[in-house]
């Protein structure tokens, strides 16, 4: 009975040693948290991308920029502690539940859904894809 208790408390013990290191070095989590750093992002996955506006998830799990001089939109997803991202020159938004679901066109990728921090953003972004599409 004791060396079980013994082996329960070490198991407790490794299983808080390992979510530590896993919160120390930072992994699993990470977010695109602010509309410069989806900025920053947007410019670094595709050169001569120069944002526009943005509409991020609220809670920073996805990200859609427009490129400021016309060119397409960069869709951002956040997987694990990492970013990634793909240029998108006519994206296909459909609204679902309160939620934007925008195709990346990439089975690999997937689409990507966002939850809006601001409809007025939200709004103006769906009607900028929509007049860049038809031109």
């Amino acid at each position: 009975m004791m060396n079980e208790l013994f082996m329960f408390g070490g198991s407790l013990a490794l299983i808080a040693l390992v979510v530590g290191l896993v919160y120390f070095m930072k992994l699993g989590g990470g977010s695109i948290a602010s509309d410069e750093q989806a900025s920053e992002l947007a410019e670094a996955f595709s050169a001569g991308f120069h944002p526009g506006m943005i509409l991020r998830d609220k809670d920073g799990r996805a990200a859609l920029v427009a490129d400021a001089s016309g060119n397409g939109f960069m869709l951002m997803k956040q997987a694990g502690s990492h970013a990634s991202g793909r240029f998108l020159l006519k994206p296909k938004i459909e609204e679902r539940d309160g939620n934007l679901v925008i195709d990346s066109e990439d089975r690999w990728f997937g689409p990507v859904s966002i939850t809006p921090e601001n409809d007025a953003t939200a709004n103006s972004m769906i009607a900028l894809a929509r007049q860049r599409a038809a031109a």
